[in-house]
């Protein structure tokens, strides 16, 4: 999570090429999604007409740059769907007011932070009304509406004397579909678990209840237990191989949900379409290799002008 202040200012990399590109002149925010869609751009070759890079094509916000595939990534602002009428919005979230749901206010915005995986606005630090030495933070899931003239929150008690107070950084980002997918099916596998392993002991509860109750008759207790110890061998098995069945399907669709994530996802699972080759001319990885995590970390081991080979190779 960085602030806006952070974020503002950095230089902007493109990978390919190397070579900075262009400078976060602002961050552009959407009030609907209570998020950072755009970066407008400030640079010398684009210095006729304004030129935005969207956050969707943001590779990584670092401590010291912002990373893009290349510079294609820096568009025209007529050429990005809806980035005009953002722009000419100009929302801004730095000073507008804060208004509790009951009506009260609270104070005025003073910074506000972002989550740099999606741009999402995870958090607002803000100097309370007629205290304006006193700086109070709440959290996104404190906030009803980022509004025209004032932000509303909630809740006038979930208000923090820090970022770290009042909740985990996890509950403010916004997590990618397949974590939330593979999280659901291990909780499945959990409750089937559990369910499978009661299901022995309630039978043999039963069991031992027949053996007190059948004393009088000796034939008749024998005969029960026998079957009892059927019934429970029988359930057992079968509770076993239902919980092994569903843990292994359950498990398949963890992996098959798995999406790459990172910095370098964009190049995980593309296939070179050429010798991967180190400037000593040994050869890293062959024509039609598929990029893995592993490849990439062993390109950036020897070098940046290796990885931005990598790049165009893909």
């Amino acid at each position: 999570m960085k602030s806006s202040a952070q974020i503002q200012g950095l230089p902007i990399f493109s990978l390919v090429d190397g070579a900075e590109i262009g400078q976060v002149k602002q961050l552009v925010i959407e009030p609907s999604s209570g998020s950072v869609r755009l970066f407008q751009v400030e640079n010398d070759q684009h210095a006729i007409g304004v030129h935005v890079l969207p956050y969707a094509s943001v590779i990584g916000v670092g401590d010291f740059a912002v990373t893009v595939e290349s510079g294609e990534s820096i568009r025209d602002l007529n050429n990005v769907l809806g980035a005009r009428d953002l722009v000419l919005l100009s929302y801004k979230i730095i000073g507008t007011r804060v208004l509790s749901r009951k009506g009260q206010l609270m104070g005025t915005v003073h910074e506000y932070y972002v989550d740099e995986e999606t741009g999402s606005v995870t958090a607002c630090s803000f100097a309370e009304h007629g205290q304006s030495d006193s700086i109070r933070v709440f959290h996104r899931d404190n906030i009803m509406t980022f509004g025209r003239d004032v932000l509303v929150i909630k809740d006038e008690t979930s208000i923090y004397a820090t970022l770290d107070e009042g909740t985990s950084t996890s509950e403010n980002v916004i997590p990618h579909p397949a974590t939330q997918e593979a999280t659901r099916a291990e909780q499945e596998i959990a409750v089937t678990t559990v369910t499978d392993s009661t299901s022995p002991q309630a039978t043999s509860t039963g069991a031992d209840t027949a053996d007190t109750t059948s004393d009088a008759t000796e034939t008749t207790s024998d005969t029960t237990d026998s079957a009892d110890n059927v019934l429970d061998s029988n359930a057992s098995a079968s509770s076993e191989n239902v919980t092994q069945l569903n843990a292994a399907d359950s498990s398949d669709n963890v992996t098959n949900l798995k999406a790459p994530t990172g910095p370098y996802a964009y190049l995980i699972g593309k296939v070179l379409t050429a010798d991967l080759t180190a400037d000593n001319g040994d050869v890293i990885a062959t024509r039609g290799t598929v990029v893995t995590e592993e490849l990439i970390e062993r390109v950036k081991a020897v070098g940046p002008t290796l990885f931005m080979k990598l790049n165009r190779l893909t």
